[in-house]
Protein backbone atom coordinates (compact mmCIF):
# COMPACT_ATOMS: atom_id res chain seq x y z
CA UNK A 1 0.00 0.00 0.00
CA UNK A 2 2.69 2.25 1.00
CA UNK A 3 4.03 1.69 -2.72
CA UNK A 4 0.63 2.28 -4.36
CA UNK A 5 0.86 5.68 -2.63
CA UNK A 6 3.89 6.43 -3.37
CA UNK A 7 3.12 6.09 -7.02
CA UNK A 8 -0.37 8.03 -6.70
CA UNK A 9 -2.37 4.56 -7.54
CA UNK A 10 -5.77 4.08 -6.47
CA UNK A 11 -5.19 2.28 -3.00
CA UNK A 12 -8.43 -0.23 -3.71
CA UNK A 13 -7.45 -0.95 -7.13
CA UNK A 14 -3.96 -1.98 -5.84
CA UNK A 15 -5.14 -3.85 -2.65
CA UNK A 16 -7.90 -5.80 -5.12
CA UNK A 17 -5.28 -6.67 -7.93
CA UNK A 18 -2.35 -7.75 -4.51
CA UNK A 19 -4.84 -9.84 -3.12
CA UNK A 20 -7.05 -11.57 -5.21
CA UNK A 21 -4.46 -11.38 -8.83
CA UNK A 22 -6.70 -9.71 -10.58
CA UNK A 23 -6.59 -6.93 -13.25
CA UNK A 24 -9.17 -4.15 -13.84
CA UNK A 25 -10.12 -6.41 -17.26
CA UNK A 26 -11.58 -9.20 -15.11
CA UNK A 27 -14.93 -9.51 -14.28
CA UNK A 28 -15.21 -9.88 -10.77
CA UNK A 29 -12.63 -7.02 -9.84
CA UNK A 30 -15.50 -4.36 -9.01
CA UNK A 31 -16.73 -7.12 -6.77
CA UNK A 32 -14.06 -8.17 -4.73
CA UNK A 33 -12.88 -4.05 -4.81
CA UNK A 34 -15.59 -3.32 -2.48
CA UNK A 35 -15.15 -6.14 -0.54
CA UNK A 36 -11.16 -4.99 -0.53
CA UNK A 37 -12.44 -1.25 0.65
CA UNK A 38 -14.96 -2.13 2.68
CA UNK A 39 -12.93 -4.93 4.90
CA UNK A 40 -10.05 -2.67 5.05
CA UNK A 41 -12.32 0.24 6.51
CA UNK A 42 -14.25 -2.10 8.56
CA UNK A 43 -11.03 -3.45 10.05
CA UNK A 44 -9.06 -0.53 10.58
CA UNK A 45 -12.16 1.43 12.87
CA UNK A 46 -13.02 -1.67 14.79
CA UNK A 47 -16.11 -2.96 13.04
CA UNK A 48 -17.10 -6.31 13.66
CA UNK A 49 -18.32 -8.51 11.62
CA UNK A 50 -22.35 -7.30 11.94
CA UNK A 51 -21.34 -4.01 11.51
CA UNK A 52 -19.78 -5.30 8.26
CA UNK A 53 -23.43 -6.91 7.43
CA UNK A 54 -25.76 -4.12 8.16
CA UNK A 55 -23.58 -1.69 6.29
CA UNK A 56 -22.99 -4.02 3.07
CA UNK A 57 -26.58 -5.76 3.64
CA UNK A 58 -24.72 -8.85 3.57
CA UNK A 59 -24.63 -12.42 5.87
CA UNK A 60 -22.31 -12.33 8.73
CA UNK A 61 -20.80 -15.60 7.70
CA UNK A 62 -19.85 -13.48 4.58
CA UNK A 63 -18.78 -10.48 6.62
CA UNK A 64 -17.01 -12.85 8.43
CA UNK A 65 -15.24 -13.72 5.51
CA UNK A 66 -14.08 -10.17 4.35
CA UNK A 67 -12.97 -9.38 7.56
CA UNK A 68 -10.64 -12.25 7.72
CA UNK A 69 -9.82 -11.83 4.41
CA UNK A 70 -8.04 -8.67 5.26
CA UNK A 71 -6.49 -9.53 8.25
CA UNK A 72 -4.78 -12.72 5.70
CA UNK A 73 -3.91 -10.09 3.56
CA UNK A 74 -2.62 -7.46 6.05
CA UNK A 75 -0.94 -7.56 9.24
CA UNK A 76 -3.79 -5.33 11.46
CA UNK A 77 -3.84 -7.59 14.18
CA UNK A 78 -0.16 -7.73 14.79
CA UNK A 79 -0.02 -3.79 14.32
CA UNK A 80 -3.21 -3.48 16.51
CA UNK A 81 -1.45 -5.38 19.53
CA UNK A 82 1.34 -3.72 19.54
CA UNK A 83 0.04 -0.24 19.09
CA UNK A 84 -2.66 -0.89 21.83
CA UNK A 85 0.72 -2.26 24.10
CA UNK A 86 2.56 0.78 23.55
CA UNK A 87 -0.50 2.67 24.58
CA UNK A 88 -0.71 1.09 27.90
CA UNK A 89 3.26 1.52 28.62
CA UNK A 90 3.82 4.73 31.23
CA UNK A 91 5.77 7.60 29.32
CA UNK A 92 8.10 9.67 30.98
CA UNK A 93 5.98 13.30 30.67
CA UNK A 94 4.03 15.51 32.72
CA UNK A 95 1.09 13.48 34.71
CA UNK A 96 -2.32 14.61 32.64
CA UNK A 97 -5.35 14.94 35.00
CA UNK A 98 -8.52 13.72 33.38
CA UNK A 99 -10.77 13.79 36.82
CA UNK A 100 -9.14 12.88 39.94
CA UNK A 101 -6.63 10.80 38.07
CA UNK A 102 -3.48 11.46 36.57
CA UNK A 103 -2.43 9.57 33.76
CA UNK A 104 1.09 8.74 32.37
CA UNK A 105 -0.12 6.38 30.06
CA UNK A 106 -2.92 6.23 26.99
CA UNK A 107 -1.13 8.77 25.08
CA UNK A 108 0.60 8.64 22.06
CA UNK A 109 2.23 11.54 19.31
CA UNK A 110 0.31 11.33 15.61
CA UNK A 111 2.72 11.89 12.37
CA UNK A 112 2.78 15.73 13.21
CA UNK A 113 3.72 15.38 17.00
CA UNK A 114 0.19 15.69 18.00
CA UNK A 115 -0.77 14.54 21.31
CA UNK A 116 -3.74 11.68 21.50
CA UNK A 117 -4.93 10.46 24.87
CA UNK A 118 -6.71 7.61 25.99
CA UNK A 119 -6.84 6.25 29.50
CA UNK A 120 -9.62 4.26 29.72
CA UNK A 121 -6.66 2.11 27.54
CA UNK A 122 -6.12 0.39 30.95
CA UNK A 123 -9.55 0.67 31.74
CA UNK A 124 -10.54 -3.01 33.72
CA UNK A 125 -14.54 -2.31 32.33
CA UNK A 126 -14.53 -4.44 29.23
CA UNK A 127 -16.77 -1.97 27.16
CA UNK A 128 -14.61 1.30 27.89
CA UNK A 129 -11.45 -0.76 27.00
CA UNK A 130 -12.51 -2.02 23.37
CA UNK A 131 -13.91 1.55 22.52
CA UNK A 132 -10.46 2.98 23.65
CA UNK A 133 -9.11 0.80 21.67
CA UNK A 134 -11.12 1.34 18.36
CA UNK A 135 -10.90 5.00 18.66
CA UNK A 136 -7.17 5.20 19.42
CA UNK A 137 -6.51 3.19 16.48
CA UNK A 138 -8.42 5.10 14.07
CA UNK A 139 -7.47 7.94 15.75
CA UNK A 140 -4.16 7.05 14.86
CA UNK A 141 -4.76 7.56 11.08
CA UNK A 142 -7.54 9.77 10.96
CA UNK A 143 -6.21 12.12 13.68
CA UNK A 144 -3.16 12.24 11.88
CA UNK A 145 -4.72 12.83 8.67
CA UNK A 146 -6.45 15.92 10.51
CA UNK A 147 -3.14 17.05 11.87
CA UNK A 148 -1.34 17.05 8.28
CA UNK A 149 -5.11 19.20 7.13
CA UNK A 150 -4.94 21.46 10.00
CA UNK A 151 -1.38 22.06 9.73
CA UNK A 152 -1.43 22.65 5.83
CA UNK A 153 -4.54 24.55 6.08
CA UNK A 154 -2.96 27.21 8.64
CA UNK A 155 -0.09 27.46 6.51
CA UNK A 156 -2.11 28.01 3.36
CA UNK A 157 -4.02 30.81 5.39
CA UNK A 158 -1.01 32.78 6.64
CA UNK A 159 1.09 32.48 4.02
CA UNK A 160 -1.14 32.68 0.76
CA UNK A 161 -5.01 33.79 1.55
CA UNK A 162 -4.49 36.44 3.76
CA UNK A 163 -1.75 38.55 2.38
CA UNK A 164 -4.35 38.31 -0.44
CA UNK A 165 -7.04 39.72 1.30
CA UNK A 166 -8.65 36.94 0.84
CA UNK A 167 -10.78 33.52 3.52
CA UNK A 168 -10.98 29.93 3.83
CA UNK A 169 -14.66 29.37 3.22
CA UNK A 170 -14.80 25.71 3.78
CA UNK A 171 -13.07 22.47 4.66
CA UNK A 172 -15.22 19.46 3.65
CA UNK A 173 -12.89 15.93 4.13
CA UNK A 174 -9.89 16.36 2.15
CA UNK A 175 -10.85 19.77 0.16
CA UNK A 176 -10.88 23.55 1.03
CA UNK A 177 -12.18 25.91 -0.56
CA UNK A 178 -11.13 29.75 0.11
CA UNK A 179 -12.04 33.03 -1.54
CA UNK A 180 -9.26 35.59 -3.03
CA UNK A 181 -9.68 38.43 -5.07
CA UNK A 182 -9.84 38.17 -9.12
CA UNK A 183 -6.50 39.55 -8.98
CA UNK A 184 -4.55 37.25 -6.97
CA UNK A 185 -6.04 33.97 -8.01
CA UNK A 186 -2.83 32.89 -10.39
CA UNK A 187 -0.59 34.09 -7.50
CA UNK A 188 -2.65 32.58 -5.35
CA UNK A 189 -3.13 28.83 -7.11
CA UNK A 190 0.85 28.64 -7.15
CA UNK A 191 0.99 29.33 -3.62
CA UNK A 192 -1.41 26.90 -2.23
CA UNK A 193 -0.19 24.19 -4.93
CA UNK A 194 3.27 24.59 -3.53
CA UNK A 195 2.43 24.37 0.11
CA UNK A 196 0.81 21.15 0.03
CA UNK A 197 2.35 19.33 -2.53
CA UNK A 198 6.18 19.85 -0.95
CA UNK A 199 5.26 18.26 2.02
CA UNK A 200 6.76 14.75 2.41
CA UNK A 201 6.45 12.63 5.14
CA UNK A 202 9.32 10.41 6.71
CA UNK A 203 9.31 6.93 6.45
CA UNK A 204 11.71 4.23 6.32
CA UNK A 205 10.61 3.22 2.97
CA UNK A 206 11.84 6.55 1.64
CA UNK A 207 8.96 8.99 2.10
CA UNK A 208 5.06 9.73 1.52
CA UNK A 209 4.11 12.76 -0.37
CA UNK A 210 1.41 14.89 0.18
CA UNK A 211 -0.28 15.09 -3.07
CA UNK A 212 -3.08 18.10 -3.81
CA UNK A 213 -4.27 19.97 -7.19
CA UNK A 214 -6.02 23.36 -6.62
CA UNK A 215 -8.03 25.04 -9.34
CA UNK A 216 -9.78 28.58 -10.10
CA UNK A 217 -13.40 28.39 -10.35
CA UNK A 218 -16.29 31.15 -10.44
CA UNK A 219 -18.57 29.35 -8.24
CA UNK A 220 -19.02 26.13 -6.18
CA UNK A 221 -20.49 23.95 -8.44
CA UNK A 222 -17.16 24.44 -11.01
CA UNK A 223 -15.57 22.80 -8.06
Amino acid sequence: MAEATREARDLHDANTENWYNLTKDDEEFSTKRKIAKNGIFASNYGAGAKRVALTLNISIAEATEILNAVNSNLPLDELKAIFWQTLGVSRDIRPIRNGYTSYTSGVFYDVMGVRHFYPDILSRDRWRKQSAERESFNCLMQGGCASIFISLCTKLLTEVVAPRLGWIASTVHDEVIFYVPTIYAETALVGANRIFNELVLPTPQGGVNIRADFKIVNNWGEK
